[in-house]
């Protein structure tokens, strides 16, 4: 673990050393203020009393044997060894040493990032060590015993089939960010490390087909959680490098990939000798919370914003919303639970599916039947005791924001109304709603408590 990073949390600001840089034709996104990760939180919480029963992570792994090898090689200058466990794939593990060097380098010394732990001459030596084996498809990170004495932290190695070209390097760029997740928080869900290895990939690397395919996965499905609480989720890892990606865009001035580490390492916890599961508490869900002062209403703005940016991504983007993932394409469009033509109001909609916790409604309303100086009227209910926050933005024909319509939030409210006036220059308004998850104030979501219980919710237009 660094103890650079570590001793840095108690203050941590999250914007502190620059900026991501933009395509020239991409407008700079809109920044909001950064967020503040182990800073004071300035009302008193109220003391939680958790049922000793629920679980607070994943099961501990067991330990498994390292692959039997044929050939290695070890780089002269960065702690990274390649293995063979088939003389079939001897030929590869040059190429293969030289993208762990390369992201090694990308990762940890281009982004100031913490290095990788020693695993105690496991493979062979101190090195971080990637097996290609028989096993097809993306890589596997299997974590070793945690270090005993300190905060969650284990040492890992990585396991997965030959491939070439890009896709070695995007292997090998995964190895070394998962590597660097079990070195800052162990005890994170797998899900939230596999997407932080991919968030700092979408950072480093060159994208492939797999991170187009990953972000269409994700967004055909925005009301599924942006975590899972036991085994990595193709869709849930996407959505939740999504969010990285946002966060990093839009709410930090650090050097890339900073407030990504920074999120892991400040959630890091100690998990007491002998326990069957991980102690994951606190975990980036709660983080997220504190660093918007525990104050629910800050902390659902941040989440339906999130929502809305999700909604527009890919060739909508006019560069102020995830312009990172323009690369997606038309592919990083999401699924609209609705589309619905102004002709047709009023209309009473039931959720396309129920929303998971942190997982979100989208419905597009078109307006091009709108007549000058009609206005919509809007509202939302949904049933007890989960909390939903809403959004509306209003856009043009370009896709750009009009003007944004923010529904009141109230954390015991079971409904939320709103007026849309002004609809003149507007060719849609997209309306979000997000599951906040929970059940009050001293119990919010918590992704290692299972299982999650979708909610389901209506949506009433009407022209008014």
């Amino acid at each position: 673990m660094s103890g650079a990073l570590r001793s840095a949390l108690p203050a941590l600001i999250c914007a502190l050393l620059g900026s991501l840089t933009w395509d020239a034709q991409a407008r700079p996104p809109k920044r909001d203020p950064p967020l503040l990760f182990g800073g004071p939180v300035t009302k008193a919480k109220v003391k939680v009393e958790l049922d000793p029963r629920l679980p607070t992570g994943t099961a501990l792994p067991v330990t498994e044997p390292r692959p039997s090898v044929t050939a290695s090689r070890c780089s002269f200058t960065r702690p990274v060894c390649v293995h063979a466990a088939a003389a079939a794939f001897d030929a590869s593990l040059p190429d293969a040493l030289l993208a762990l060097e390369q992201a090694y380098e990308r990762t940890v010394l281009s982004l100031r990032l913490p290095a990788p732990l020693a695993d105690g001459d496991a493979g062979g030596n101190d090195a971080l060590d990637w097996y290609l084996t028989e096993a097809p498809g993306e890589s596997a990170v299997v974590e070793e015993a945690l270090l005993p004495g300190h905060m969650d932290a284990a040492p890992v190695f990585c396991r997965s089939g030959a491939v070439t070209g890009a896709l070695l390097e995007r292997e090998a760029a995964l190895c070394v960010g998962e590597a660097l997740a079990s070195t800052l928080d162990a005890g994170e869900t797998p899900g939230a490390r596999r997407a932080f290895a991919l968030e700092l990939w979408w950072i480093t690397g060159k994208k492939t087909s797999l991170d187009v395919q990953i972000i269409d996965d994700a967004q055909r499905r925005p009301s599924g959680p942006l975590a899972t609480d036991a085994e990595p989720e193709a869709n849930a890892v996407g959505r939740f490098a999504m969010l990285l990606d946002m966060l990093e865009t839009s709410r930090s001035v650090a050097a890339p990939g900073v407030l990504s580490a920074s999120m892991l390492s400040a959630a890091g916890s100690r998990t007491p000798v002998g326990a069957p599961t991980f102690n994951n508490e606190p975990d980036v869900f709660d983080v997220l919370r504190h660093s918007v002062e525990e104050e629910l209403p800050r902390y659902a703005d941040l989440m339906v914003d999130f929502a809305l940016k999700r909604a527009l991504a890919g060739d909508r983007d006019d560069g102020t919303r995830l312009p990172t993932l323009a690369f997606a394409g038309s592919f990083a469009r999401p699924h609209f639970d609705w589309v619905i033509p102004f002709s047709s109001l009023p209309r009473r909609v039931l959720s396309g599916t129920p929303v998971a916790p942190s997982g979100a409604q989208l419905i597009w309303l078109e307006l091009d039947d709108a007549p000058i100086g009609a206005a919509i009227g809007f509202r939302a209910e949904w049933e007890a005791p989960v909390a939903f926050q809403w959004r509306i933005l209003a856009v043009d024909r370009d896709g750009r924001d009009v003007r944004r319509i923010d529904v009141p939030f109230q954390e015991s409210a079971q409904s939320a109304d709103a007026r849309v006036l002004r609809l003149d220059s507007v060719k849609a308004l997209i309306i979000a709603g997000v599951n906040l998850g929970g059940v009050d104030l001293a119990h919010p979501f918590d992704p290692d408590i299972r299982p999650f219980e979708p909610s389901a919710c209506t949506v009433y237009l009407v022209s008014m």
